[in-house]
């Protein structure tokens, strides 16, 4: 019997035999969680769940280690901690304010892709308080350029 894989944006590969998805599992190359297809029937399942390849993965991949991050302080996203800081950070130097803008949206990128994730909320504010500052750092450089401007004969 050979299956489908269907990888994480939907697109489909294959078909491979089970012995091939057996091998893989046994190697780790072959995700427990990653859906696999039936041509015949168009049922998609977990690999582990699948009856013909259950015995292919190694002990304790049923329960594949979720991030361990936590929601107060996300650790297992990093970019969402950075953005943070630099965020608070850009309120009293407003140069930071873009690289907290855009680690902001880096971060909140990774929590989208990954529904696992932690740091969101920190994401968003190294957003807000990144475009705040950006906003006030590009109005301060307007009002120079302005006043050196008008400062001339």
């Amino acid at each position: 019997m050979s299956y489908i894989l269907i990888g994480p944006k939907g697109e489909e590969t294959g078909p491979f035999e089970v012995a091939e998805l057996c091998k893989w599992a046994q190697n780790g190359q072959l995700p427990p969680v990653a859906p696999i297809k039936n041509p015949e029937t168009g049922e998609v399942t977990k690999a582990i769940d699948h009856p013909d390849l259950q015995h292919a993965f190694p002990p304790g991949s049923a329960n594949p280690a979720k991030p361990t991050g936590s929601s107060i302080l996300p650790t297992d996203n990093p970019k969402a901690l950075a953005a943070y800081y630099t965020g608070v950070g850009s309120l009293a130097c407003w140069f930071a304010g873009p690289v907290a803008l855009i680690l902001g949206l880096k971060a909140l990128n990774l929590c989208k892709e990954n529904s696992e994730l932690h740091g969101k909320g920190h994401a968003i504010t190294g957003i807000i308080l990144g475009s705040l500052s950006s906003l006030v750092l590009v109005s301060v450089i307007i009002l120079v350029i302005v006043g050196a401007i008008a400062g001339q004969p």
